[in-house]
């Protein structure tokens, strides 16, 4: 489905492109890649804080970080590098200010941080204990149905960004996609073409079918940008930001159907990782501000 996204067209279909590749990410389960996908959420809540429930998005990055974390153990990355891992993803003190947190919502996520940090740091220093916990318990609470869960609570964000954004123009998306092929008179459709309609069909933007054909002439237009990467363009806080735009407008955002549930070759489960409350995306749910009615 082909709309008008008007005002800061560029930085909608980049940021549109970035949201493909991060949600490629997350679901291909490239946990090396989760930080870029971290910062993509980071710059996302800088510029529109109020587009996501506070308790959704915190959820979100806690399960990221602590998967980046857990995979560095299981792959026996060097101490020091998990070490700063730690500080960096969990630091010690309260977590960044947020205008939509409570402050119930800072406990929690305060408390959250202090036992994951806790746990990381005493695996760390004790070896037995360490090999015990990534031989008996590391796929039990980290493992797929962790990572399925986290898979759910992206698809969910991706949705609530989407209600809030312009309808997309689709042949834009596709020629800027066609863009970041390398070869000039190429006819093969290049990765990020593929992510994009996978992206695009998981949202509810366009049915399942052919890929497009490359354009008809493959040179510079307005439409092409720098090549695609896991953050939105242009920086956060910019007044060009499509969800400030989407936001400010006069008229308020387009709203779309919006999917309950994952898409159809995705299995569902995981549901009760992310509700234990010894994990760090574990956040007691209440009623959000945002309108979306298939989310607790």
């Amino acid at each position: 489905m082909a709309g008008s996204d008007k005002g800061g067209d560029g930085a909608a279909l980049g940021l549109r492109l970035a949201l493909a590749a991060a949600w490629h990410v997350v679901r291909a389960r490239q946990t090396r890649d989760y930080p870029q996908a971290l910062g993509l959420l980071e710059a996302v809540g800088q510029a529109a804080p109020d587009a996501v429930a506070f308790r959704h998005y915190a959820k979100l990055c806690l399960g990221l970080q602590a998967a980046v974390i857990m995979k560095m153990l299981e792959e026996e990355e060097p101490d020091e590098k998990i070490y700063d891992a730690v500080d960096t993803y969990f630091p010690e003190g309260k977590p960044k200010q947020h205008p939509l947190a409570t402050p119930r919502d800072i406990e929690i996520v305060t408390e959250a941080q202090e036992a994951f940090r806790d746990q990381v740091l005493g695996l760390l220093s004790n070896r037995q204990a360490r090999e015990r916990y990534l031989e008996g318990q590391l796929e039990a609470e980290y493992g797929e149905a962790f990572l399925r869960m986290l898979e759910q609570l992206f698809y969910e964000y991706l949705l609530r960004l989407e209600s809030a954004l312009p309808l997309p123009n689709v042949s834009q998306l596709y020629e800027m996609a066609w863009s970041q092929c390398p070869l000039p008179q190429a006819t093969q459709c290049p990765k990020e073409l593929r992510l994009l309609t996978r992206y695009l069909v998981d949202v509810g933007h366009q049915s399942q079918g052919p890929l497009p054909q490359p354009p008809r002439a493959n040179t510079p237009t307005s439409t092409q940008q720098q090549p695609v990467q896991l953050a939105p363009q242009p920086a956060p806080g910019s007044l060009q930001h499509p969800l400030r735009l989407a936001q400010s407008s006069k008229d308020p955002p387009r709203r779309r159907r919006l999917y309950s549930q994952m898409p159809r070759d995705q299995k569902q489960g995981g549901h009760q990782i992310l509700s234990n409350p010894r994990h760090p995306g574990h956040l007691p749910a209440h009623p959000a501000p945002h309108p979306d009615p298939h989310l607790p």
